[in-house]
């Protein structure tokens, strides 16, 4: 799945406005709106490091009360990317700060390679389905070759940890995962 679209700036704060309005912001609260639609940054790379139940739910409901344009993030290198993908790569990170980080995965190629692994794969979309081959979630899981963790088709924790070990024990690093997905267009 490829994303190409593009959102101007002005109707993204067009669409933060009419947001800000909705919520009892006021209409001059452009910047205030904007920040509460995409406060996942902040929150998931808080102080606290930890992301329970409540504030998973919260991120959701950020997400989901946002406009389609105001959806979407600009990313410097690459054009646009959607909030929702900026919340599961922050929430990847932590997992793998917590439980990757010794095997080297936290920076550099490894992270790199994750990053365009499951954006090619999913565009790190946790409802993301493929419908010709009935693969679900951000790291595309086969339901008919492995068994589902409970919660995996909506809680992107799971999906994470889902993908990342099966990288593990399938190829051994992102890197390796990512070099043959590049090379017979699975992985």
């Amino acid at each position: 799945m490829n994303i190409n679209h593009k959102v101007s700036r002005r109707s993204f704060l067009a669409s933060a406005a009419v947001l800000a309005v909705g919520i009892g912001m006021g209409a001059n609260a452009n910047a205030d709106a904007a920040k509460a639609i995409f406060r996942t940054d902040a929150q998931v790379a808080g102080a606290s490091n930890h992301i329970g139940a409540e504030q998973f739910k919260s991120l959701n409901r950020s997400y989901d009360s946002a406009t389609p344009e105001a959806r979407w993030h600009r990313n410097s290198r690459r054009g646009w990317i959607s909030a929702v993908a900026l919340r599961n790569q922050r929430i990847a990170e932590y997992i793998i700060r917590e439980s990757y980080s010794y095997r080297g995965w936290d920076t550099g190629e490894q992270w790199e390679a994750l990053k365009k692994l499951w954006m090619k794969e999913s565009s790190w979309n946790n409802k993301a389905v493929n419908h010709s081959s009935g693969a679900i979630g951000i790291p595309q899981l086969l339901p008919s070759q492995h068994s589902v963790p409970q919660g995996y088709r909506w809680d992107a924790r799971v999906q994470i940890e889902w993908g990342l070990h099966y990288i593990l024990h399938r190829y051994g690093s992102p890197a390796a995962a990512w070099e043959h997905e590049r090379r017979h267009n699975w992985y």
